[in-house]
């Protein structure tokens, strides 16, 4: 005999609630209570560190393995100060001047398939050198200020970290480029993260953050 219908609801709802508290948290949306709204902090002053992970959702600042100097490279510890508008569209400029994707004399990333045609990212006195198309922002819901640009560009592409022993090695970063003949990172290369860090802003222990 099959049991009465009745008796199978409680049985659903169980292997329902079973079932939805296996599922992977959902990512924050906009406005949760929750999340701060980082969108908040990516103003004014900052210094930007690089973070080596291929994951927004699980990296924090102990996966630092750098910044951005004031020319554009990726250094151990020249971390430069960055300057960014407080509303939409925002650029991103250092003493040096407007910071870009856009200047057709840094090297290419020919080490990767996608990677021909995308320029390493400088700091120019000529601030008109940044694209017209080429803006910066973060998204309320992440954990920190990561920095994106154009279509959902949150990760960048450098081809090693720089040497902690020498505090001159300057390392060129791209964007991350990818496609259907290549969907992860080069070989060997190193898939990063932005993230700002607002000026004057304190470690746990009151001390000044550093970059790793």
């Amino acid at each position: 005999m099959h049991p009465p219908q009745s008796s199978l609801v409680p049985t659903l709802l169980s292997l329902s609630i079973l079932l939805t508290s296996s599922l992977a948290a959902p990512m924050p949306v906009p406005g949760e209570a929750s999340s701060p709204d980082v969108t908040k902090l990516f103003n004014g002053l900052g210094h930007i560190f690089v973070l080596n992970s291929t994951s927004y959702a699980s990296a924090s600042l102990a996966d630092s393995i750098g910044c951005l100097s004031s020319d554009g490279f990726v250094t151990a510890s020249d971390c430069a100060v960055f300057s960014t508008v407080t509303t939409y569209p925002k650029t991103i400029s250092s003493k040096v001047g407007g910071c870009s994707f856009g200047n057709q004399d840094m090297p290419t990333n020919d080490d990767s398939r996608y990677g021909g045609r995308q320029h390493a990212w400088s700091c120019n006195e000529d601030a008109k050198i940044v694209p017209e198309g080429e803006r910066y922002y973060t998204i309320n819901g992440f954990k920190h200020p990561f920095i994106c640009n154009g279509n959902l560009n949150c990760y960048y592409d450098i081809p090693r970290a720089p040497s902690r022993k020498d505090g001159k090695d300057k390392v060129f970063v791209w964007q991350f480029a990818w496609g259907s003949e290549q969907m992860g990172i080069t070989p060997g290369h190193l898939q990063v993260l932005w993230v700002w860090v607002p000026l004057g802003e304190k470690d746990g222990d009151g001390s000044s953050v550093k970059p790793f």
